[in-house]
């Protein structure tokens, strides 16, 4: 006979029933299979296991906006420190409070003493980490930051102090989010972290300027460090980031001019936002590269001076463009400048003046003619509605008929809306 394993039989299903039990698990809003000791594993709602045979570990943990709650963190920690296995826990969007870096602490198995050591950290299979939308509180959790991390993800909680310079030796992670938190202190080295994607530190205190190892990371797909209190000059940091395709630097202290090679070397560039700064000086030439531009912000800035068509021109795919509020940036018309030479003889000023008169005329009679090509176009439109308005709808006729009235069997031709009106046996010619 079959015989479900009990719990001192496996320690997974025994730590699944901790946490179940430590984060009010009778209260949750998808509870099935975690009620009768979470055996078996994978019948859990959340649970992945490793299907490969022998294997059957926890390999991933996901209970997002689940109403897991809680403020006994040590508990929960104690319960995740049973999945040694477990490569992702994803818990966002629920009500876990307490301090973060407590949690983490527990669940990797370190006392408050311990430093970072990757041969310490219990998880060494951990690749994501989602612990956004909750209410935790503390510095930032540093024992998540294992040599396999790719997905860390703290967002919209109540976390403070400074971000640990521990990030930069993260080797593989590539999405770190830490928006919507009370972060201060300067930003981290994340150029050093090669293979990191996607950046977005919004909505913090954080101070200082700009790292200069962020220009030339070849990774970089989004950054956003927008509403904070970032400072100093941007001037040289803005080129040879091939990958990028969104920067928001909008809502922060940003002063100086940008340089004309600033901006290049941005070929996949698509979203840009400088606004609400204290730029000062003009746009320069070289935003002419960013071809995939759809959105550029200005507005609320210092910047000033003229903006030529020509720029603009290359921009092909731009939809939106705003230079509002205190910039005072002026997109100009293309304008030609005729330099005038020398005259050998007064003989070649009449001739030159009598060439002027012929362009000019020719010019008046070829707007003469395209305003007249351009109504007669109008009437034609206007004709072409009209009928459109009058013309009978199109009669549906039958195959033995269009065969009399063209000579010969034709093949039916029904549509999808003939068959809704229950036309079927009709052909629409």
């Amino acid at each position: 006979f079959f015989r479900l394993p009990s719990m001192e039989e496996d320690p997974e299903s025994a730590a699944l029933a901790r946490l179940h039990e430590a984060t009010t698990g009778p209260r949750w809003r998808r509870k099935s299979g975690w009620a009768h000791g979470c055996t078996p594993k994978e019948a859990c709602h959340g649970v992945r296991v490793d299907p490969r045979p022998g294997r059957g570990h926890v390999r991933a943990l996901t209970l997002s906006s689940n109403g897991l709650r809680s403020s006994e963190l040590m508990r929960v920690g104690q319960a995740m420190r049973g999945l040694v296995g477990c490569e992702a826990f994803v818990f966002r969007r629920n009500e876990l409070s307490g301090n973060a870096q407590l949690l983490v602490q527990t669940a990797c198995h370190l006392s408050r003493e311990d430093k970072l050591q990757a041969r310490a950290n219990h998880f060494d299979n951990l690749r994501v980490l989602d612990l956004s939308h909750n209410f935790l509180t503390g510095p930032f959790p540093s024992a998540a930051l294992s040599s396999t991390l790719e997905w860390l993800d703290l967002s919209h909680n109540q976390l403070n102090g400074t971000l640990p310079p521990d990030l930069a030796r993260t080797t593989n992670l590539k999405t770190l989010d830490c928006k919507a938190n009370q972060f201060t202190g300067p930003l981290p080295e994340l150029g050093r972290v090669k293979g990191l994607q996607r950046v977005d530190l919004s909505h913090n205190l954080l101070t200082g300027e700009l790292p200069n190892d962020i220009s030339g990371s070849g990774f970089l797909v989004s950054v956003n460090l927008s509403h904070n209190r970032l400072n100093g000059s941007l001037a040289g940091r803005l080129v040879q980031l091939a990958s990028l395709r969104k920067l928001d630097l909008s809502y922060n202290a940003f002063s100086g001019e940008l340089l004309q090679q600033d901006l290049q070397g941005l070929p996949a560039l698509t979203f840009l936002s400088l606004s609400n700064n204290q730029l000062q000086g003009e746009l320069p030439a070289s935003l002419k590269s960013l071809k995939s531009l759809r959105v550029l912000r200005c507005d609320n800035t210092y910047l000033q001076g003229p903006l030529p068509q020509t720029t603009l021109q290359p921009l092909r795919h731009l939809c939106e463009l705003r230079l509002g509020g205190t910039c005072q940036v002026q997109i100009v018309p293309d304008t030609t400048v005729h330099e005038t030479t020398e005259l050998e003889s007064p003989r070649d000023a009449g001739a030159a003046s009598d060439h002027d008169h012929r362009q000019s005329d020719a010019a008046r009679r070829a707007n003469k003619e395209d305003k007249a090509q351009r109504q007669n176009r109008e009437q034609q439109r206007h004709g072409r509605l009209h009928r459109r308005k009058h013309t009978p709808p199109r009669e549906v006729v039958t195959p033995a008929f269009a065969a009399r009235l063209f000579g010969g069997a034709l093949p039916p031709r029904v549509t999808g809306r003939d068959r809704e009106r229950g036309g079927g046996k009709g052909a629409v010619w």
